[in-house]
């Protein structure tokens, strides 16, 4: 099968990249091919149209709430929107994957909701969420092969609110950036565990937290205090918080982070993996608005596994790319810190919730 050079990964999901492999799991491709012909794409082109429209005057926290059964696409709408509208100071922020909750703790001022419903599992709680004023755009799946129809229909609406908001949807300019640090670190990893540039503002005997005195509040108090201050400093509707994992994969406890700086703070918050994220919400991070504030974790491995063929391994590609992107990001002028855990990783996550909850 030979795929079309000029269709970007995101946008592959109807292409041979998505469809052979659906087909060796068992999907009925005829079917699902069915579906996406009959999108409505005048009503796509209306949906972006209306995504960038909101964008466009601040409503630009695109939160997923998404049936649990269909929780996977989720992943694939972030990077999409993240990727190909975070660009030239500007963007549309996914927040994919945050527990629904009472509307109190939504920001009218920036967010707006879509709805993707295969069945009624989170019908109440959206109804509580429309009550309250809070803008929500419902999608609804019958068939679970009208995934076709939505990959479609949310690549046609991207495009158009890349139009809209004036810059190229289809290019990724920022992700370079990361990528190239990340092979300066690779050819001369930092001795220390840290960067440079990075200081040492607190330390217990599990966490470690770093700052970059061009780009993070100054350490003063208490870690607790400093942690509290750091992400305090989101503004409400405007800004948004993102959590940034360099650690083996612990949804449910770092979504549980996730949802306490949300709630304490009232601010959209996302998390993303690395360094899955940096082909995802990465380039919105670097490109986009210069309103995130970034906690980056990172954890020593208790295993690693050498590559063979070359000097490094995967657990020193793993913080050369989380150095790189913790540059790169300074460079954009983020708000940006780092937090590094040793010994017990749960134990050490569950003190950082204790932390940001207190």
């Amino acid at each position: 099968f030979l795929n079309p050079t000029d269709i970007g990964g995101r946008y592959s999901a109807l292409s041979y990249f998505g469809l052979v492999p659906a087909g060796l799991i068992g999907v009925d491709l005829h079917q699902l091919w069915n579906y996406a012909k009959q999108v409505d794409v005048d009503g796509a082109v209306g949906f972006g149209e209306q995504l960038a429209t909101y964008a466009l005057t601040g409503y630009d926290k695109l939160t997923l709430l998404v049936s649990s059964k269909l929780s996977a696409l989720g992943y694939w709408i972030e990077q999409l929107i993240a990727e190909s509208l975070g660009k030239q100071g500007k963007g549309i922020v996914p927040i994919e994957g945050e527990r629904i909750t009472e509307p109190s703790y939504y920001n009218k001022q920036d967010r707006v909701f879509v709805y993707i419903r295969f069945d009624d599992e989170l019908d109440n709680q959206v109804r509580n969420i429309e009550k309250s004023g809070l803008l929500v755009i419902k999608i609804e799946l019958n068939d679970i092969y009208y995934l076709g129809r939505e990959f479609f229909r949310w690549e046609i609406a991207t495009a158009i609110s890349g139009a809209m908001m004036r810059l190229n949807p289809f290019d990724e300019p920022n992700v370079t950036e990361s990528k190239l640090m990340t092979g300066e670190f690779l050819a001369d990893f930092p001795k220390d565990g840290k960067l440079p540039e990075e200081t040492l503002a607190f330390e217990t005997e599990q966490i470690k937290i770093y700052i970059n005195p061009s780009c993070s509040e100054t350490a003063a108090g208490s870690m607790s205090g400093w942690v509290e201050k750091f992400l305090g400093q989101a503004k409400l509707g405007i800004d948004y918080i993102a959590v940034l994992a360099y650690i083996p994969e612990v949804k449910g406890i770092l979504q549980s982070i996730q949802m306490a700086v949300r709630d304490r703070f009232k601010i959209a918050t996302t998390v993303g993996y690395g360094p899955r994220y940096l082909h995802s919400t990465g380039q919105l991070h670097k490109g986009g608005l210069n309103n995130g504030v970034f906690l980056m974790v990172t954890v020593d491995d208790l295993e690693d596994i050498e590559i063979p063929c070359v000097s490094y391994s995967f657990s020193k590609l793993k913080m050369a790319q989380a150095f790189g992107d913790l540059r790169a990001l300074c460079r954009k002028d983020r708000r940006v810190a780092r937090v590094h855990i040793s010994g017990d990783l749960s134990q050490g996550l569950e003190k950082l919730k204790g932390m940001i909850e207190t």
